[in-house]
């Protein structure tokens, strides 16, 4: 089929200018897809008061009488702005104008960006589980919720972990029980269908773009993306985390402890600051390349001294005694087996006979940067402890003091009190 080019002229031109336009529009006879002359041609045929073709293409729009050249859509007329969009317009069976593909992209975009919404909303469904509770748990998302929490955004990530307690055991038992209860959501994988209208919302399944700033280009994840990880789900009955967290940190602070949590918050205590006593053997083992076995008398004697004696004097002595441990090795060359227990032998018996003398560790030592505040302790700190910011300087045993000093005790039936 034979097509004719229709040519549209914008603006005023000269007959000459015309013509030139008429050539630059003009099919070949036996190929309706390539054009009779070239634009060099067209100029060479001209002289130099007609201006050169690629300036006079502005001023011309051309189409043809095929369905690629009225939008599906409106059925407005587009024609082709020059030869490349004309042929490629030819080749196509049918065509949208801009503005309906943008009206139909926007369109698309609301629609994904409610599926967006109803898929985040139908993973944190509010369950009923407040009543469910129990003071650690409260504790725990408190910590939480009070650590820059952004609503309807994961608390940790697929890619990180979130140290909450300090204590790695505490953090998994705790976090799993609020999993159960349906406190925290896990989204693993995202379906094809949220993939999809990721895509068509941001252009990326990910949602993650990259801003320009002074630092150079920064990723930034955009508002309505939706991240792996682990999120915080509202229990029924609440609207927003702020009105849970002034009520669940009400509870921790006024409402009490029953006599069966305190044997609970007695164990949270010593497990994280066992952890912290893990640490510094950690730290100093590596700093001194002295292997500590990892034996049962040394989870004896770390549990006995995070209970009894503040981390900060603890790390004097430890650092006393892991210089007599390898003067000891150098002078005495003791066999491979007994190597790794001489730290915790030589800790034990100086610890033995502080107890038997009635003595005090007094001396401390500022704590490495593996040893660190967690977000619960400092929680703690500053809602129990008057005048500490940490318990680096407490004993567990001051700690659980401090702590059940300004809560009250509630009975619980059949619960003997476990002081």
């Amino acid at each position: 089929m034979t097509i004719e080019p229709i040519i549209c002229y914008l603006k005023p031109l000269s007959d000459e200018e015309i013509n030139a336009i008429n050539k630059y529009w003009t099919l070949k006879d036996e190929c309706n897809e390539e054009f009779k002359y070239t634009m060099k041609e067209i100029d060479s045929q001209h002289g130099t008061e007609c201006k050169k073709v690629s300036s006079l293409i502005k001023k011309t729009t051309c189409m043809a009488q095929t369905p690629s050249f009225i939008c599906s859509d409106c059925k407005q007329a587009i024609p082709a702005r020059n030869r490349s969009e004309f042929v490629r317009r030819l080749s196509s069976s049918s065509f949208q104008c801009q503005g309906c593909e943008k009206k139909q992209l926007d369109s698309l975009r609301e629609e994904s960006i409610k599926i967006l919404l109803n898929f985040l909303d139908s993973q944190l469904n509010k369950l009923d589980y407040y009543s469910k509770l129990s003071y650690i748990d409260k504790l725990v998302l408190s910590a939480i919720l009070s650590n820059g929490y952004q609503e309807r955004k994961p608390i940790i990530t697929h890619d990180t972990r979130m140290y909450v307690s300090g204590s790695e055991n505490v953090d998994n038992s705790t976090l799993s029980r609020l999993a159960g209860l349906g406190a925290l959501v896990k989204i693993h994988e995202l379906p094809e269908e949220i993939q999809l209208a990721e895509m068509r919302v941001y252009g990326r399944s990910s949602g993650q773009f990259y801003r320009k700033t002074r630092n150079g280009y920064r990723p930034q994840k955009n508002p309505l993306a939706i991240e792996k990880g682990i999120y915080f789900s509202l229990p029924a009955g609440f609207n927003n985390s702020s009105e849970f967290f002034a009520k669940i940190y009400d509870d921790i602070t006024n409402g009490g402890i029953t006599t069966e949590e305190i044997a609970e918050l007695k164990q949270l205590v010593v497990d994280i600051r066992a952890e912290n006593f893990y640490r510094l053997i950690e730290h100093i083992s590596q700093e001194f390349k002295l292997e500590i076995s990892n034996s049962v008398p040394l989870s004896a004697l770390l549990i006995h001294l995070s209970e009894n004696y503040a981390l900060t004097k603890c790390c004097y002595t430890f650092y006393f005694f892991v210089e007599k441990v390898i003067v000891y090795i150098y002078k005495n060359n003791p066999d491979s087996y007994s190597r790794p227990h001489l730290f915790t032998k030589f800790v034990s018996n100086y610890i033995q006979e502080v107890q038997d003398n009635g003595w005090e560790l007094k001396l401390t030592r500022q704590l490495p940067e593996t040893i660190f505040t967690s977000n619960l302790e400092a929680l703690v700190s500053r809602s129990f402890i008057d005048g500490h910011f940490n318990w680096h300087s407490l004993t567990a045993n001051e700690v659980i003091e401090h702590w059940l000093s300004k809560v009250s005790i509630r009975d619980c039936p059949n619960s003997p009190l476990l002081a």
